[in-house]
């Protein structure tokens, strides 16, 4: 019987030109929703779940992002880029130092600097459960555009078979419905051959696609997109 992944790795190196000036100073994941850091949020999800093995990148005001984690103890393990890799340069880095990815075991990658609402059922959980390691490489949490606080953009994927809540995306010659959350589950061969150092994860999402591994699974959870200031400005007040 399969074990549900004990490895989750938390993107937190980013700059946040975004919310500049906000993250001249404070680093995004940092940035507090009801009083208390995105990261932090994010964190104590995980933790509910068991999981014990929490690694962090950071670059960015990197010792911010340290010291506000020592509360949460050596569950966390931290990893400084000393140059910034990029989200998929970031998590190649995390499985050379063998932090990620032993045993061929998946694991998640969580956005640092996402937020979202559990009111009964976990997301990460509704991942794991429509995880298939035969058909899969990438599995990713989307939400539908309409129903995505803050989100402004096109879209990234749809299902190729229309009306679908799980199955497999693709985002070329399509509507583009739904937006990828900032949660996903990955298996470490997808990044078998890769020896560049900086890169981003979108590369990952097109050889799965090429290959018919990419997989979407939407969530029913509220999620909440902090693009920009104002957005964290409506975020607050809305769930105060």
């Amino acid at each position: 019987m399969r074990s549900f992944p004990q490895k989750v790795m938390v993107l937190a190196a980013g700059y946040g030109k975004r919310m500049l000036p906000i993250t001249n100073r404070i680093p995004k994941p940092l940035v507090e929703i009801k009083g208390e850091p995105i990261i932090h949020h994010i964190i104590k999800k995980i933790l509910k779940l068991g999981i014990q093995d929490i690694i962090i990148n950071v670059h960015h005001l990197s010792e911010e992002i340290i010291n506000s984690l020592k509360i949460f103890g050596p569950r966390i393990k931290i990893i400084k880029e000393k140059k910034l890799l990029e989200t998929g340069g970031g998590v190649l880095n995390a499985i050379k130092k063998k932090k990620l990815g032993t045993n061929l075991e998946p694991f998640f990658v969580i956005n640092g600097d996402i937020f979202w609402i559990e009111k009964k059922k976990s997301s990460l959980k509704n991942l794991y459960k429509n995880w298939d390691e035969e058909k899969m490489d990438v599995l990713l949490i989307l939400k539908d555009k309409s129903s995505f606080f803050g989100y402004k953009g096109g879209g990234d994927f749809d299902f190729l078979e229309k009306k679908k809540k799980f199955g497999e995306i693709n985002n070329i010659n399509f509507e583009k419905k739904y937006a990828f959350s900032g949660v996903q589950l990955l298996h470490p061969k997808i990044f078998d051959g890769y020896n560049k150092k900086k890169f981003s994860l979108k590369e990952i999402y097109f050889k799965a696609m090429h290959n018919g591994r990419l997989f979407g699974v939407t969530d029913e959870n509220k999620w909440f997109h902090i693009g920009a200031a104002e957005d964290l400005t409506k975020l607050n007040k809305k769930i105060k």
